[in-house]
């Protein structure tokens, strides 16, 4: 009857520890997911300033290679 005991024990001790275990996984995971939207926010900001960017380069660029302000930029 002991050893059943012990055996008992040991097994309730065990799952105890699994579910800490599982606990924790998910809260890992929780703060992992969080951490992904985050990245995907930083970019869609990063791909939309880069695009900015790229088209004020390219509107000073044929506004070397022409000689003339953009229609926008004319007095």
């Amino acid at each position: 009857m002991q050893n059943a005991d012990n055996i008992s024990e040991y097994l309730s001790l065990h799952h105890q520890g699994l579910m800490q275990s599982i606990q924790s996984l998910q809260a890992h995971i929780t703060s992992l997911l969080e951490d992904i939207r985050e990245i995907a926010d930083c970019q869609e900001q990063v791909t939309a300033d880069v695009r900015m960017a790229m088209e004020e380069i390219d509107a000073r660029t044929r506004e070397l290679l022409t000689g003339s302000a953009p229609h926008w930029k004319r007095s």
